[in-house]
């Protein structure tokens, strides 16, 4: 028996969503291998999971920048950096199931902006010469 538009539609949803669910598993893993996630957790504890340890990269990095003015880090964490907004990426793109995880979801955006605004904003001041990096050594 043939399928109709809507039923080919839905499987196919059903399967895209699959795999976002096994794509948020991999990067769960290779985040912190020992998370305690099994493949019976649902998309939103995942998610809920990848954003606290977003939260948590934010916190780092930002400590990572003042090290960098102090001198202590020799370069500023533009790869930590990178590999967050890497993750941002995966969390845009995944299924937000409930009004819950939405409103964290965008609330952790508009989070990310503002750090991520300050971090352009150190960067041009010490490029402008406005702010003096100690260097080890000096």
């Amino acid at each position: 028996m043939a399928k109709d538009a809507w039923s080919r539609f839905r499987e196919k949803e059903a399967q895209r969503d699959e795999e976002q669910k096994k794509d948020l598993h991999e990067q769960m893993k290779r985040i912190d291998p020992d998370s305690q996630i099994s493949d019976s957790t649902t998309t939103d504890k995942i998610l809920i999971e990848l954003l606290t340890k977003c939260e948590m990269m934010m916190e780092q990095i930002t400590n990572l920048y003042a090290m960098w003015i102090q001198g202590i880090e020799r370069t500023p964490p533009i790869t930590m950096r990178k590999h967050l907004e890497d993750l941002i990426l995966k969390i845009q793109t995944a299924p937000k199931p409930t009004t819950n995880l939405k409103f964290r979801v965008t609330q952790f955006q508009t989070k990310y902006a503002t750090y991520k605004d300050k971090w352009e904003r150190l960067i041009r001041d010490v490029e402008a010469g406005k702010i003096f990096v100690k260097r080890r050594g000096s």
